[in-house]
């Protein structure tokens, strides 16, 4: 089944409070009530794209699909690449020893510095 999953992007992005968050930027508190609250109701294109541009993601990353029994694909289904791991990134870094960190944090260095240059 597919899920909106709107509070997963903003908690990796650092966002603590979605239904502010979302109102800053713009949205109705009706919406943002929902959205914060993993409840899509409607998205007009318009929406979607402001939200890919604030959070720097694809529509795609807005969306999880998990089997619910009911449906089946097959292993190389399209559908399976919104499959999201259940991550905690703030607890996985709070828990890398320091030698980790530091090497992640080269990491990220070569990875944004790889992106200005395309």
């Amino acid at each position: 089944m597919l899920y909106f999953n709107l509070t997963r992007l903003l908690k990796l992005r650092g966002v603590e409070r979605p239904y502010s968050w979302l109102v800053a930027n713009g949205f109705v508190p009706q919406t943002a009530t929902r959205w914060a609250k993993n409840d899509i109701g409607y998205m007009r294109p318009a929406q979607m794209e402001k939200i890919c541009l604030l959070l720097n993601c694809t529509p795609n990353d807005l969306f999880d699909w998990r089997e619910d029994g009911k449906t089946v694909v097959h292993d190389t289904h399209a559908l399976r690449t919104l499959t999201k791991q259940k991550n905690d990134i703030q607890t996985a870094l709070r828990e890398l020893p320091l030698d980790k960190l530091e090497k992640l944090g080269e990491m990220i260095n070569r990875l944004n510095a790889s992106n200005d240059e395309e």
